[in-house]
C-alpha cells in the first residue's frame, strides 16, 4: 500500500512539474496539490512503521497478545511444547533378501591361508620401499606361515558392487554417512556418476558404507578367509587365476583408470569370481587387533605383488575412502 502511494507520489510529482513549466498561471495550484500528497504519503509512513513495529513485538513476545504455543514455550524454553518434528527421523527401509542366485557358492572345507615363509623376502623385495627393519613389519602385517583353514559354506558376488548398484541403495534409503569426506568423491554434487561408469566398481565408499549397503541387500561383507578361499581356491593358488605372474591383459593394475567390472576375461578364480586380481582392492569385514580393516586384492594404484591372494593392505580405520577402493558382498545359505 505505502509503496504504491510512492509510486503514485511520483508519478503525480512528475506530471505537476510539467504543468508548472508549461502554464505558469497554474502554479499556485501545483504547490497545493504537491503539498497535500506530501502530508498524505507521510501519514502512510506512519502508520506503516507503526505495523512494523507491532509484528517485531509480535516475534519477541513484548507488547502484544501471544497464542497459547507460544506463552507455553515463553514460559518453559526447555520444553519441546507442540513443536514437533524439527530433527528429521532416521532413515528406515526395508531390508532385501539376498538373492543366492545371483551369488557363486563356495562350499564348506578346508583351503590353504596365508603366506609360505620364503615368500616373505620376495615380497618386501618386490615393493617400491625398503627400509630397515620393513621385513620385520610385514611380518606382522601378513599372515604368516600359510596353514590349513576349514570354512562353513558361503556365498559371494561373482563381481565387485557396481555404481549402478549402490545408487539404488542410495534412492531407496537415502543413505548419507556421518562423515562424509571424500564420500562417492567421483559423483555429481546431485548424487549422479558419470553415465559411462554405470557398471564401474563404485569407490569413495568405506567400510561403514559398504557394510550399510550390504545389510541392505540381505548380504554383509566377506571376512578375509572366506575372500582367500574365493580367489584362491582349495588348492592355494598364488594369484587368482593361478601360479604365474599377471602380464600383459591379465588384470587391471598400475594402470590408474577403473574398467567395467567382469573386464578381464583371465582374471578369474577357480569359483568363477572376477576382478579378485585387480581393478579394485576390495573391503573385508575383518580388523587387525589395532583396529586397522583389511583389503584384499590388487587395484588400479598397486602394483603386481598385491594382486597375490595371500596378500593383504591395511587402511587406518572404517571411514577410509580412496578411488582405488571398493567391495564386493558375501552371504550365509538361507
Amino acid at each position: 500500500m505505502v509503496f504504491d502511494m510512492l509510486i503514485k507520489y511520483s508519478t503525480d510529482t512528475g506530471r505537476l512539474k510539467t504543468l508548472f513549466r508549461t502554464d505558469p498561471d497554474r502554479r499556485s495550484d501545483v504547490f497545493k496539490h504537491e503539498k497535500k500528497l506530501g502530508h498524505l504519503i507521510m501519514k502512510k509512513l506512519i502508520l506503516f512503521s507503526v505495523y512494523l513495529f507491532l509484528i517485531s513485538c509480535g516475534n519477541t513476545g513484548q507488547g502484544v497478545a501471544t497464542s497459547p504455543e507460544k506463552q507455553a514455550l515463553q514460559q518453559n524454553p526447555a520444553s519441546p511444547g507442540p513443536v514437533r518434528n524439527l530433527i528429521p527421523a532416521p532413515v528406515t527401509y526395508q531390508q532385501q533378501k539376498a538373492d543366492l542366485s545371483k551369488m557363486i557358492k563356495v562350499p564348506e572345507g578346508e583351503f590353504t591361508f596365508g603366506m609360505e615363509e620364503e615368500h616373505l623376502r620376495h615380497w618386501v623385495t618386490s615393493g617400491n620401499i625398503y627400509f630397515q627393519g620393513i621385513e620385520e613389519q610385514y611380518r606382522k602385517e601378513l599372515t604368516i606361515p600359510e596353514r590349513r583353514v576349514g570354512l562353513e559354506t558361503f556365498y559371494i558376488d561373482r563381481f565387485e558392487t557396481t555404481n549402478r548398484e549402490y545408487k539404488e541403495f542410495v534412492d531407496e534409503t537415502g543413505y548419507q554417512p556421518a562423515d562424509t569426506t571424500n564420500y562417492l568423491k567421483g559423483w555429481t554434487e546431485n548424487g549422479k556418476y558419470p553415465e559411462w561408469a554405470e557398471n564401474f566398481p563404485v569407490v569413495w565408499v568405506s567400510r561403514e558404507d559398504a557394510k550399510a549397503y550390504s545389510t541392505w541387500r540381505g548380504k554383509r561383507l566377506p571376512t578375509e578367509m572366506e575372500w582367500e578361499k574365493a580367489a584362491r581356491g582349495e588348492n592355494g593358488l598364488y594369484y587368482p587365476w593361478g601360479d604365474f605372474h599377471p602380464q600383459g591383459e591379465t588384470t587391471n593394475i598400475s594402470s590408474k583408470k577403473l574398467e567395467l567390472v567382469g573386464n578381464r576375461p583371465l582374471d578369474v578364480s577357480p569359483y568363477e569370481i572376477y576382478d579378485m586380481g585387480g581393478n579394485v582392492a576390495e573391503l573385508t569385514s575383518s580388523v587387525t587387533s589395532e583396529g586397522r580393516v583389511i583389503t584384499k586384492g590388487g587395484s588400479i594404484t598397486s602394483i603386481s605383488r598385491n594382486c597375490r591372494t595371500y596378500g593383504r593392505a591395511l587402511v587406518r580405520d572404517s571411514g577410509f575412502r580412496s578411488e582405488s577402493l571398493g567391495f564386493r558382498c558375501a552371504a550365509d545359505p538361507q
